[in-house]
Parts: C-alpha cells; structure tokens; sequence
C-alpha cells in the first residue's frame, strides 16, 4: 500500500482516545515493514487548540456600484503545539528500519488548562498527535490521530446548583375584538446542575383561564454555543433532547410531572479554559394553545457538567455496562446500585476533519467525535467503553 511501509499508525494506550486535562497522554507509532526503509527522520506532532471561522456576504456601493463582499472573522487560541524527533537526527543521518513490526512508545504530558473537546459547524476544540516520515528524495508519509481531552467541571464545587429554582410566564389570547383570559406557565426544577445520563425531573404547572385548551406543551434542553472573535460575535442554538405531552384535560389547572428528559452526551457548560467558544445549556418549555395563537415559552438556565451532584441518586437509569466511579452513590441498603460512567459520542456526531495542514498529505478523509462521560446505573462493574451516542501549559513529553 506504501511500498515497504504497510502500516503506519498512532495507538493511545487508553483505546477510546480519552485523556483528562493535566495528565499524561501515552501511546505508540506503530510501523509495519515488508522491507527495510531508509528514513531521514520521523516527527511527532502533539497539537492542541481552538479556532473560531465563519464568513459573512454584505452588500458594498450602490447602484450599478453595487457588489457582495466577504467578510471573515476568525480567532485562534493554541493551548500547546510541541514536536519531537522519534527517529534520526534533523534529518542529517539516514536511519535504517528492518523488516517488521516497530513499536515506538510517547508520552506527553497535558497542560491541566486544557478545555473540554468541542466539534462545532464554525469553531472547535481540537487535540490531536501526527507522525510524520521524511525520506531522502522521495514522497513522505503521514499520520494523525485525534483524541478528546475532558476538563472536568464538578458540580459539586458550586452549591448554587444544589437550590431549587423555577421560572414563569403568561400571555393573554386574542382574537380580533375579543380579549380572554391569560394562560400562565410554570417550570421548577429541585436543582439546576445535571450530567449526561441524568434525567431532569418534569414539574409543570399551567393555568389556563383563557377559553382555549392547551393542544400541547414540549420541555426542550437547548445548547447555546458562542463564538468569539475580536470583531464580532455569533451565537447558535442546537436542540438536543425533548419531551412533549400532547394529552391536556379541559381545566383550569394542569400539572405535568412524573417524566425525566435524558441528558444525551454534550460538552460541559462554559468550556472552561477556552476564550473564545462559550457553552450554556437552556431548558425550555413551550405552552402550544389551541388554535391561532402564539407560543408561550418559559426559560431556565442550567448546568450540565462531568461529574454528578451527590444527591442526584434517583434521576438516573438503568444501563447493562459500565465502570464505577471512585465515589459510590449514596442509596439505601436496599439499592446497592452503582453509578457507572461510559465515554460516549457526542450528540452532535462526527464531523470531516480537513482544516489542519497533516491532512493535506494523507490520502483519506479523516472523520472524528468527541466522547463525553455518559452517567447511569448499573448493577456490574465491567470495562468502560466508547458507544455510539442516540440519535435525536507545560510540554512534558517522554519516550
């Protein structure tokens, strides 16, 4: 496939590619040879940071003057960008590699202010580790391989998310001359920080004192993701769970409780340690009239973190796999349940990579996911693993 070179490869010792801030990363260059290759030198690259691109179409002049220019914004943040020689010495020597398997151990130690992997449409988080062959006079090969770095964000560390809160609105319904009574909503919530794989427990109240039924209320979790530059701002909305009741009894008075909207796998709140890409998550619930009406929402901001709050035993649910947690969850005797965690894809799927410079020397199309710790319940204690998601510094270095 590349001549004497049939495999050239980056293996992590953690197999899902997971690597938390501040600790050290490791792995192997894996070479497989069907012949001896003369080599110059081989580099390894670890490069981890943020960019922000986006381009908008104004209008200039005017008249027949009148023409669309582009605009760009962008901004960069580099949180470490350091490359060794493995092999050779600056390509001053010619290294020779016999027939057969290599494997060439790294470790890189990760600056503990690294945030949160992220793969958005306009910007990114982005860790990864290239290597790279240069031989005398002919074409060099390349390799990359990306990896998620998880900033922790502890919910724990702040008791505001421990406190009850609730948020209301209301509107009034009218129809040409006539003006009925006005419809109020209500969202509370016992707290305000979750994680993924915590159900947020449903706990609406809408009074109804117009002479409209209510045909349908949704809860929906929003992630608000901004991005910075020094120019200007943009802000996009993604839809990331819902819940809908569609069944209402004529009434003045309704309640909707007794449901959970699951937290799919998403990126913490803030993005700690990132400037310019900022993460809220908003939960939103819609109050649909019957009829020509307008929407009544209700919005409440909340957390979503890495690791759970303590008392938050009974918003998770059951799942066949998964690795304990240092800490075990506080339940009776009688539930001696654990609470595990898995690595899961984030719900925002994969994404091509092919903005960074290694990709324009390897001939195939790079796609990648972020993983985020997924939280649920679990009798076993097996081995963590990687799932498909639902659909909806310092420079240490080692070898």
């Amino acid at each position: 496939m590349m001549g004497k070179l049939d495999r050239f490869d980056i293996v992590f010792e953690n197999p899902d590619g997971v690597c938390v801030s501040g600790n050290p990363l490791s792995g192997s260059v894996i070479l497989e040879l069907s012949g001896k290759l003369k080599i110059c030198e081989l580099l390894l690259r670890f490069h981890g940071y943020a960019s922000v691109c986006w381009v908008e179409r104004q209008s200039s002049g005017h008249g027949k003057n009148k023409r669309a220019v582009a605009k760009h914004y962008s901004s960069d943040e580099i949180y470490f960008d350091h490359t060794v020689n493995v092999i050779g010495n600056n390509g001053r020597d010619i290294q020779v590699l016999a027939a057969g398997h290599h494997s060439l151990p790294f470790e890189f130690h990760l600056p503990a202010d690294c945030p949160t992997s992220y793969e958005g449409s306009i910007g990114r988080v982005r860790y990864y580790v290239s290597a790279k062959i240069r031989k005398l006079y002919e074409i060099e090969h390349t390799t990359m391989k990306l990896f998620t770095v998880i900033h922790h964000l502890d919910l724990n560390n702040d008791l505001r998310l421990l406190q009850p809160a609730e948020a209301s609105n209301d509107m009034t319904l009218c129809c040409l001359c006539c003006k009925s009574g006005p419809i109020s909503a209500t969202l509370y919530l016992e707290t305000i920080g979750f994680v993924p794989g915590e159900g947020i427990p449903i706990h609406v109240e809408i009074e109804n004192r117009s002479g409209r039924k209510i045909s349908a209320a949704s809860v929906t979790l929003l992630m608000v993701v901004r991005y910075n530059t020094s120019k200007k701002s943009k802000t996009h909305t993604n839809q990331v769970a819902s819940l809908c009741k569609d069944e209402w009894n004529a009434g003045k008075t309704e309640m909707w409780t007794g449901e959970r909207l699951i937290i799919p796998s998403v990126p913490p709140s803030y993005l700690i340690g990132c400037d310019i890409i900022e993460i809220s998550y908003v939960l939103e619930l819609k109050v649909h009239p019957s009829g020509p009406a307008f929407t009544l929402p209700v919005k409440m901001e909340v957390v979503v973190g890495t690791k759970p709050l303590k008392n938050s035993a009974n918003n998770f649910t059951y799942s066949g796999s998964g690795v304990s947690l240092i800490s075990p969850i506080h339940r009776t005797n009688e539930q001696q349940n654990k609470l595990c965690v898995t690595f899961t894809e984030s719900v925002l799927g994969k994404v091509t990579v092919d903005d960074d410079r290694e990709c324009d020397d390897i001939p195939h199309d790079i796609t990648f996911a972020p993983v985020y710790p997924y939280h649920s319940l679990s009798n076993k204690t097996d081995s963590f693993q990687v799932k498909s998601s639902p659909k909806p510094g310092d420079n240490g270095f080692k070898r």
